[in-house]
């Protein structure tokens, strides 16, 4: 994926359309450095590059709309990016934030809006979404900073006891390892309620087998004819336990 071009409409210091185009070097890889002025713009366009692939919040769209265009009631904020992907495909991503028809907008009235066009047709709005999972498993948020980064905060980049942690996940996401640890995850959720199951079966076998032997215990008497005239009874059980222990077989009677 190659960045081609940069659109910024009414955002900070770029109050009218404005374009940046990213050329090619001559080996196909290019680094650009962009210098100028503080106030300038600089980091405005990697802001630009983020909210065009990952969206923002409208109170920060609304906090950042040049003076001069709110103070005329014009709140609609435009950033589009043309980029090649890995097929030779051209990719237009293109978001933008609109107030409507409020004569005094607030962040409230803001709505964005997002438009991708894929060498030269628009993609259905179905497929916006499948296209917003997209550009967060190729480009995760978390990388970027260290792709799109201000050159004055090398050093708070550098000094960040977290960067590590961070440089992790965005790599595991970028190369798609979070989608096996949240498959383990679910394994692992999956096997401990079948634990659960488990032991609620045979928690529930002894007790059926001693329901069973009480049960057993209010039959009427039978008896039956043994060796020598002993009568064998098979009466109520003596010291049989509510609770489920072992009682005896049944208890001899001897005849007179």
């Amino acid at each position: 994926m190659k960045f081609r071009k940069l659109v910024i409409e009414n955002y900070k210091s770029f109050q009218f359309p404005t374009d940046i185009v990213f050329p090619e070097g001559e080996n196909g890889r290019s680094i650009f450095l962009i210098g100028g002025m503080n106030g300038a713009g600089k980091t405005s366009i990697m802001e630009a590059v983020t909210y065009c692939l990952y969206g923002a919040k409208v109170d920060e769209i609304y906090r950042n709309i040049n003076r001069r265009e709110k103070a005329k009631g014009n709140a609609n904020v435009t950033f589009e990016l043309v980029m090649e992907m890995d097929d030779g495909s051209e990719l237009i991503v293109k978001r933008s934030w609109t107030a409507g028809a409020a004569s005094d907008p607030r962040p409230r009235d803001l709505t964005e809006r997002l438009v991708v066009v894929r060498d030269g047709k628009r993609v259905s709005v179905q497929s916006q979404e499948i296209w917003q999972d997209f550009i967060r498993a190729a480009i995760p948020p978390g990388i970027t900073q260290f792709f799109f980064f201000d050159g004055e905060k090398i050093q708070e980049i550098a000094a960040d006891d977290h960067s590590e942690v961070r440089l992790k996940s965005s790599l595991e996401a970028a190369l798609g390892i979070q989608y096996i640890n949240r498959l383990a995850a679910d394994i692992a959720y999956i096997k401990q309620e079948e634990r659960k199951g488990f032991v609620a079966i045979s928690d529930e076998g002894p007790g059926v087998q001693t329901e069973r032997a009480e049960a057993g215990t209010q039959r009427a008497p039978a008896q039956a004819q043994g060796p020598r005239g002993a009568a064998i009874g098979a009466g109520p059980l003596q010291g049989a336990s509510r609770r489920g222990k072992k009682a005896l077989p049944g208890c001899f009677q001897h005849g007179a």
